[in-house]
């Protein structure tokens, strides 16, 4: 099965929140690598990370660390950054948006996320953002962990 992970899998797996347990286990138990990204996910973990330590929620070190997690899984290969050419991702997001439930509230780069997993033909999505896995799984995705 090829799996996308978005922002707030990866900084579960790499760094330390209340779902990093749950992040791990399931990446302990996952047979189907690599899992995709984009560089939105990149930028977007980053990001989520040094915020994390501007509040006080993560460490210097530890996100330093994190980011040395994901440097390395992408250099073995168990993450795989690719990219969504700009001509499809937009039209892809515009489409979901369109047919999302009104009951669904959305960030803009939650949909990009989706759309980037329908436009690589995953059948998994990893997130631990509600809204966004209620998104990916109406787009017929496996939402986990």
């Amino acid at each position: 099965m090829i799996w996308y992970s978005d922002a707030s899998y990866l900084v579960s797996a790499f760094g330390r929140d209340s779902n990093t347990p749950k992040a791990k286990a399931w990446l302990r138990k996952c047979r189907s690598f690599p899992i995709l990204v984009t560089r939105l996910t990149l930028l977007e973990a980053d990001t989520a990370m040094r915020s994390a330590v501007a509040d006080g929620r993560m460490k210097p070190e530890d996100m330093q660390k994190a980011l040395a997690g994901i440097h390395r899984a992408l250099l073995e290969g168990y993450l795989e950054r690719r990219d969504v050419p700009a001509h499809q991702w937009y039209p892809q997001a515009h489409r979901i948006t369109a047919h999302a439930s009104a009951k669904c509230i959305c960030k803009a780069l939650d949909v990009m996320h989706v759309s980037a997993a329908v436009i690589f033909k995953a059948k998994g999505f990893l997130s631990f953002d509600g809204h966004q896995s209620s998104l990916a799984h109406a787009e017929g995705l496996v939402v986990a962990p």
